[in-house]
């Protein structure tokens, strides 16, 4: 009988080392992974990138990003209500972009000066581009009425 026993005991000693061995395996096997960092989809721009009518402040700029991920043209126009207030219009490419901000020497794709209104047409290779309206040169807020697009 003492020997049934002592059987009985070492059953339940593999047993339970089985479970533990069984449950590490398990949590190794099913061990969380680690998330990877999400990698944010290109959005290309398309369609109208300002449409309306803008307040530009005094001795500021209005700049929008466009995102190309293929051979696009940018057209459009913009006006202000009076011939007496003037405001620039640039494309720039993201680099240019950063160099004019600071007052660097820049490469403009097309400017239009300041002007009271004007019109840009211009074919874009895939890139990243801004469109600004500049009225750094006036101490007056700026109306601009807008219409430019991506097709």
């Amino acid at each position: 009988m003492n020997e049934f026993l002592e059987q009985k005991r070492w059953l339940l000693v593999i047993a339970v080392v089985l479970v533990i061995l069984g449950c590490i395996q398990l949590l190794r096997v099913n061990a969380p992974q680690q998330a990877m960092p999400e990698e944010k989809p290109f959005v290309a721009t398309v369609g109208p990138v300002l449409d309306g009518r803008y307040t530009v402040p005094a001795g500021d700029f209005l700049a929008v990003r466009i995102d190309l991920n293929r051979r696009a043209s940018l057209t459009g126009r913009f006006r202000t209500p009076e011939r007496k207030m003037l405001v620039g219009c640039t494309v720039l490419d993201a680099a240019n972009f950063e160099a004019w901000k600071n007052g660097s020497e820049y490469k403009r794709l097309a400017e239009t000066g300041y002007i009271p209104g004007g019109k840009i047409n211009l074919a874009l290779e895939p890139g990243n581009y801004y469109l600004i309206l500049d009225n750094r040169n006036s101490n007056e807020d700026r109306i601009v009425e807008a219409h430019f697009s991506v097709d």
